[in-house]
């Protein structure tokens, strides 16, 4: 069973922020997402009880207040984003500083990807780890199914390309640093509020992890024995 939802990226941006369009300007086709998997998330914010039944919590992402602004070099996009780094103009292997005591340290992104359901409410159909490789391919995991792509940086845009994307044609953007407040209700009358900082590209939206292995979230290796 196929799912196919069309995607929009959510470009509501308070002044004083510098903004670029990305895919989605006037008179382009809307990026899609074709993918194989029979269970689609269809809503973005939805309450949280945390295991406890007494107080329930439910968070409001405010997208019409986003502060964004575009990453000026590739360094800094990799830096963000991409799982290794290395010396840009030799592609020598550059270490970055280690979670734990001697063991190399990489990035996986938390990433959700952004789409309106019929209403125009924000949604979010897919989200999941994400790897940008160092060999320029990437691999997106939702709901335990792996998708994969491929991805190059070109004059501090990026573009991203996969069949399961946009019907087979690249989606092209640029990387921003996004900051969106996020409104937090409880059953027991409080409220609390935060900024969720995230980076953008069109409709995806990565939450960089630190992490000891790829792909995945780890603190630690295991210690074999």
């Amino acid at each position: 069973m196929k799912n196919k939802m069309s995607l929009v990226l959510v470009l509501a941006l308070a002044p004083g922020f510098s903004s670029v369009a990305s895919a989605q300007t006037a008179g382009q086709p809307v990026p899609e997402l074709d993918m194989c998997d029979p269970v689609m998330v269809t809503t973005a914010d939805q309450g949280n009880d945390n295991g406890n039944d007494q107080i329930r919590q439910t968070k409001v992402h405010r997208y019409d207040l986003e502060q964004s602004e575009t990453l000026k070099s590739e360094q800094a996009i990799m830096d963000a984003l991409y799982e290794e780094t290395w010396d840009l103009k030799t592609g020598t292997p550059v270490d970055r500083a280690s979670v734990c005591q001697s063991e190399p340290s990489y990035v996986v992104n938390w990433t959700e990807i952004l789409s309106k359901d019929e209403q125009g409410a924000t949604i979010t159909p897919a989200k999941g780890l994400f790897q940008f490789i160092k060999d320029g391919t990437f691999k997106f995991v939702f709901n335990k199914r792996p998708y994969f792509g491929t991805w190059k940086v070109a004059d501090l845009e990026m573009t991203l390309q996969a069949d399961w994307l946009n019907h087979g044609a690249p989606v092209t953007a640029p990387v921003e640093h996004v900051k969106t407040p996020v409104e937090v209700s409880y059953s027991d009358g409080g409220k609390d509020s935060y900024d969720e900082e995230v980076y953008r590209v069109a409709m995806f939206r990565f939450m960089p992890l630190k992490t000891t292995a790829k792909g995945a979230v780890q603190d630690c290796a295991c210690v074999k024995e």
